[in-house]
């Protein structure tokens, strides 16, 4: 399959962790059997939220994460 994500804008605090946040959420949404589309979705806004706060594993906040804009 091939589905494109424009990504997300985030002023970067820490990339660690986001990359294992980003695969853990993708696979999580694959496997559970989303539409490809949703699934990359999920796993670009997990990833750009624990890259825009410090930490490899900062508290998940839900509404953070349901607000964050594409990026270009």
């Amino acid at each position: 399959f091939r589905t494109e994500h424009p990504g997300y804008t985030v002023t970067v605090a820490d990339t660690v962790g986001a990359g294992d946040a980003f695969l853990a959420a993708f696979l999580d949404a694959f496997l559970d059997g989303r539409p490809d589309d949703e699934a990359l979705d999920r796993a670009c806004r997990l990833g750009a939220f624990v890259a825009s706060r410090p930490g490899a594993t900062p508290a998940h906040d839900a509404a953070a994460i349901r607000g964050m804009r594409h990026g270009g």
